[in-house]
């Protein structure tokens, strides 16, 4: 009898080992079912979906920006690309730009292509008798414009839409001269990691950065980066804005290069108003 309760014993035993060792072979690392997980995660329906990657220079530089993918197409085939060469002449047409911009707490961000300045209130600007809203403006150095074939050390983009998505960019150039509180106040701002946004309680109007005598180029032309959209309305200053020697050095320590080089015309003209 007691043999009997040994084996009994002995056999509840490995039963209750052999249970504990499936439960614990389940929970390994580098199981099947442990290697499938991050695959929801990596879903097509992520919000931190890949866009196609492209740059400045290289094999995903501007020149091949319209091989990079169907959605840049326009880069490659498009008729009515920017930047341009515009060449100086007085202006021989009236037209009016009017802003009603006002201060606004400083949100800034690196994008990994140009620093920008974000905007949420109503910053508005009347071009051509349509009324835009100023969404962001950002930064290219060298200029992506030339004027008589002319680069200047920067130009700054002030990218509005109206009410039907239209698109609208004022272009201010900057020239090395006296310093600009204004512009310092950005470059302090800029955070370090890409594509992390600084929000501030430092105020700036954009209109600070506007030259004070409006005359401009206007053409029809399309976004200086992928996908180079066309049908963008486009008023470059010809009276630029200054910053100091070490202004242009910072804001070139960010981007030393991140300028679009001139397209083609295709037949088009500017107009100087």
């Amino acid at each position: 009898m007691k043999h009997l309760l040994i084996v009994i014993s002995l056999l509840t035993l490995i039963v209750s080992c052999s249970s504990k060792n499936k439960k614990k072979s389940a929970t390994l690392p580098g199981t099947k079912a442990q290697q499938k997980a991050p695959k929801k995660m990596l879903s097509p329906k992520s919000p931190n979906k890949l866009t196609t990657h492209w740059s400045y220079e290289g094999l995903f530089g501007p020149e091949l920006w319209g091989n990079l993918s169907p959605e840049y197409a326009a880069c490659k085939n498009g008729k009515s690309q920017s930047p341009i060469n515009l060449i100086w002449r007085k202006p021989n047409e009236k037209r009016t730009l009017q802003f009603k911009y006002m201060d606004e707490p400083l949100t800034t961000s690196d994008t990994g292509h140009s620093v920008k300045v974000h905007f949420a209130s109503q910053q508005l600007a009347s071009i051509s008798s349509s009324i835009y809203s100023l969404q962001q403006l950002h930064f290219h150095s060298p200029s992506e414009h030339t004027i008589s074939g002319k680069h200047y050390p920067a130009e700054i983009h002030f990218v509005h839409k109206n009410s039907s998505g239209a698109i609208a960019v004022i272009a201010v150039m900057i020239s090395q001269g006296n310093s600009n509180p204004h512009l310092d106040t950005i470059l302090k701002s800029i955070p370090s990691q890409k594509n992390k946004i600084n929000s501030t309680k430092l105020k700036l109007n954009p209109g600070q950065l506007l030259p004070p005598i409006m005359t401009h180029y206007s053409y029809k032309g399309s976004l200086t980066t992928p996908p180079c959209t066309e049908g963008v309305l486009w008023s470059i200053l010809n009276t630029p804005i200054t910053a100091s020697a070490q202004q242009i050095k910072k804001l070139k320590s960010f981007y030393k290069t991140n300028n679009r080089p001139v397209q083609r015309l295709h037949g088009r003209t500017s107009t100087n108003y």
